[in-house]
């Protein structure tokens, strides 16, 4: 009877933890959104050196903290953002701002902040838009639909360029063929205002609507470039809302029960921020932008417009939605949050191994490794003779000892089985090459943050002229990558599995350290290409070359 009871209770556990219940389907709670951002604000605030929510956004204006601004403008947050307008007005008037779309977003931003008269945004529009390919159209968009200045564009008129851009598939991208998930939905959100008054800007948004659907994962949520990631979901509830769509109950934004929020809950963390990759901590931008979408959220339940329409001061909801923080112990532990991308010492991927570890290694490194593994084992052994000791004393079932000794067996065969390599074997270690079919050069630059200091960046921006490799028939760029770095001790990190694998830093340099749209990217004899290096297959001849970019590749030659 006892164990019937107990296999009844586990089925009930069982049903219970794999029912598919979304978050938002079942009940549009407000407090719920309001809660998670609190948690944000307290977040940020309490990892930042200031005392309230007025001082974070200006020490962070023009660098983390616009969205934040924007979105709790849009709540009709009455923090007091006059420190935060003269930070950012402070900041553009260093003239360090180069690229056109990071220009756009200041400008948006000042909108958002109530100071429509800048002089700033009195030329804006009319010389970033078309600067900087198709985000450059996007936020020169944004713009005009909240009232920016100009005397050569309208924003209907930058609309219908915007749609005379959109791949047969129903979406939009930065380069290549193929549609990115993010940048559609940002699309879609600057064309949202001019859907019921155009019928060509309509049908393309429903188009790009039906492409977002196809692109749902089972969990709810959204790949980009190859990872499933919280940003990508946030971005498509922001788009939806915009359009009047409740990411709720919409048929076409539920899988397998799950909505696009509960595709971007998975990377909800206990502190309240996000993370980038499931596993992983804090991300900046995976954080900033699940605010956003949750701030569109409240907006959606309330009735009110898009996220990115800045309309009358009462065109916010009349509660108070973000609560007055509470700053907490200024000598918490501390968390390395390098613009937005915590680095620790615990990646996951074999290759994330720095050249200067190698100084640590030891002479006969392989005969140490030997070594190592056999004491390793002996160790093992010793433990699991003490459990048997344990188990003879405590007079325990043979199916007791039986298990020691499988479970003793096996950590044993781990310990021979797994690759485990020094720095000094893994790196100027190549495989040799039987079935060679050509030669192929790889080089990797970072011309375009060379002007920053860090030990990291060569002074010429190159951490690998270029260089030859022999290839196999099937050998990918992600191949030759792995061989280059080895080779020639070059650090690199990267996520998933080779046919999916995202290249997140090379020599230290991270995706995001530089600008939210910073990070590595690959072309080939000149071309991007628009699948995943791991997914690239060479031929005799080719020329890789891998650059950091700082604008998604569009501010590459």
């Amino acid at each position: 009877m006892k164990n019937k009871i107990i296999a009844s209770l586990l089925i009930i556990i069982t049903v219970l933890s794999n029912m598919q219940i979304a978050f938002f389907s079942e009940s549009n709670n407000v407090g719920e959104y309001k809660k998670l951002l609190d948690d944000i604000v307290l977040f940020n605030v309490n990892n930042s050196d200031t005392e309230s929510i007025g001082d974070w956004l200006a020490n962070g204006a023009g660098g983390g903290t616009d969205f934040y601004m924007i979105s709790l403008r849009m709540l009709g947050d009455d923090t007091d953002l006059s420190g935060y307008v003269s930070a950012l007005e402070g900041y553009i008037a260093s003239e360090s701002v180069k690229s056109a779309v990071t220009k756009q977003k200041n400008g948006l931003a000042l909108i958002a902040a109530g100071k429509r008269d800048s002089d700033f945004l009195q030329n804006l529009a009319d010389s970033t838009i078309g600067q900087l390919g198709i985000m450059s159209y996007i936020y020169g968009l944004f713009l005009l639909n909240n009232g920016a200045p100009s005397m050569l564009y309208t924003s209907e008129g930058i609309a219908e360029k915007i749609v005379s851009m959109q791949f047969d598939d129903g979406g939009w991208a930065i380069s290549g063929q193929y549609s990115d998930v993010d940048v559609t939905a940002i699309t879609v959100q600057a064309l949202a205002p001019h859907t019921e008054k155009n019928e060509n800007i309509r049908s393309a948004t429903e188009r790009a609507i039906a492409f977002l659907s196809s692109k749902q994962l089972e969990s709810g949520g959204f790949l980009s470039y190859g990872n499933e990631n919280p940003e990508s979901s946030a971005q498509v509830i922001i788009a939806l809302t915009s359009m009047g769509i409740d990411p709720a109950t919409d048929d076409r934004f539920i899988k397998n029960g799950k909505t696009a929020f509960d595709g971007m809950m998975l990377f909800h963390l206990d502190d309240g921020s996000f993370c980038h990759e499931l596993g992983k901590n804090t991300n900046g931008m995976a954080t900033y932008q699940a605010f956003m979408a949750i701030t569109a959220l409240i907006r959606f339940d309330y009735g009110l417009g898009p996220l990115f329409l800045f309309g009358k001061a009462d065109d916010v909801p009349e509660e108070k939605i973000v609560s007055d923080v509470v700053i907490t112990d200024p000598e918490q532990e501390e968390e390395s949050l390098n613009n937005g991308k915590n680095i620790t010492d615990e990646e996951e991927n074999v290759h994330d191994i720095t050249p200067t570890e190698q100084e640590t290694v030891p002479e006969n490194s392989e005969e140490n490794g030997t070594n190592g593994r056999i004491w390793i084992a002996v160790a093992i052994l010793l433990a699991g003779a003490a459990l048997i000791v344990i188990c003879v004393i405590k007079k325990q079932k043979p199916a007791t000892f039986i298990a020691v000794i499988l479970i003793t067996g096996a950590a044993v065969a781990a310990v021979f089985l797994t690759d485990i390599q020094t720095p000094e074997n893994y790196y100027g270690k190549t495989a040799d090459k039987e079935n060679i079919i050509g030669t192929v050069s790889i080089q990797i630059r970072c011309d375009i943050i060379s002007q920053f200091e860090s030990e990291y960046i060569p002074k010429d921006g190159i951490i690998l002229p270029e260089t030859y490799f022999e290839i196999e028939d099937g050998d990918t760029v992600y191949d030759i990558l792995v061989e280059a770095v080895k080779k020639y001790s070059i650090h690199i990190e990267t996520t998933g599995p080779k046919n999916m694998v995202y290249v997140n830093g090379i020599n230290h340099l991270y995706e995001f350290d530089y600008g939210d749209l910073s990070g590595w990217i690959y072309r080939v004899n000149g071309e991007v290409v628009s699948v995943g290096c791991g997914q690239c297959t060479l031929k005799d001849g080719d020329k890789i070359t891998w650059d950091y970019t700082r604008e998604l590749g569009l501010d590459l030659d």
